[in-house]
């Protein structure tokens, strides 16, 4: 089955340049080339996108925003001039980051981490699934283990491991933490740090830098930092109007 792919740069040149390139790769599939992000968010919202090749100096709205933007993206591969927004694109939990010009070697090892990506997401992260109890099961140590909501202090991820702390101990399971945002979405959890997720109802205390769950300090990374300040205040808000 071929990768659908959606290419988006502002640039007519480096856009016609990375189609060249993955017409190289039979497995590819262009179905859409856009210049700006506006227009790439309506082929998005309109049809099936496995892998987006995303610019990030765009004019109005830049790749990144363009990617925080989205609920359910499809895997996205950086494609840049520029180096120094490396740091931030893999907090967001991209495939890969190509600096132009892009050669078809590096293309193809990028494409290699879709696969890989791919695989370990539909073959090697073991089953977890929401109750009506409010809970998560997570299969660690060749068990399954219910896990109450409420009992998560943190949640903190190790390459392609998370652990679970929690108030009766810790639990380690071969998931990403992608995934478990996604299972814990409907409930009181923030990703605060391209590591750390954390419960709403566990924490101490907060700075911009920081919070603090159970004598546990936990950076905030910049990237999140705008928009969990502006929760917790909101929250704050809230209390104080009780």
């Amino acid at each position: 089955m071929k990768i659908k792919c959606l290419l988006v740069d502002d640039e007519p040149l480096a856009l016609d340049a990375l189609e060249s390139l993955m017409q190289k790769i039979p497995e590819l599939e262009i179905i859409g080339k856009c210049q700006n992000a506006v227009e790439a968010l309506q082929v998005i919202h309109a049809r099936k996108i496995d892998l987006l090749l995303l610019d990030i100096q765009m004019p109005e709205l830049t790749g990144i925003e363009m990617l925080k933007s989205l609920s359910h993206p499809p895997k996205v591969i950086f494609t840049t001039a520029y180096r120094e927004y490396a740091v931030e694109a893999f907090e967001l939990d991209v495939i890969d980051y190509l600096v132009k010009p892009i050669s078809l070697e590096r293309l193809i090892r990028s494409i290699n981490r879709y696969h890989d990506r791919t695989l370990q997401k539909s073959v090697t992260e073991p089953p977890i699934s929401k109750s009506p109890a409010k809970s998560i099961t997570i299969y660690s140590d060749k068990k399954n283990y219910r896990v109450n909501t409420s009992s998560i202090l943190f949640i903190e991820g190790l390459k392609d491991y998370v652990r679970i702390h929690t108030d009766n101990g810790r639990l380690v399971t071969r998931q990403t933490m992608k995934n478990l945002e996604d299972i814990l979405s409907g409930e009181e959890f923030i990703r605060v740090h391209r590591s750390y997720i954390v419960p709403i109802h566990r924490l101490d205390s907060w700075t911009s830098h920081s919070v603090i769950v159970k004598d546990k300090e936990i950076p905030v990374g910049r990237t999140y930092r705008k928009s969990i300040m502006l929760l917790l205040e909101n929250l704050k808000g809230n209390d104080q109007g009780r």
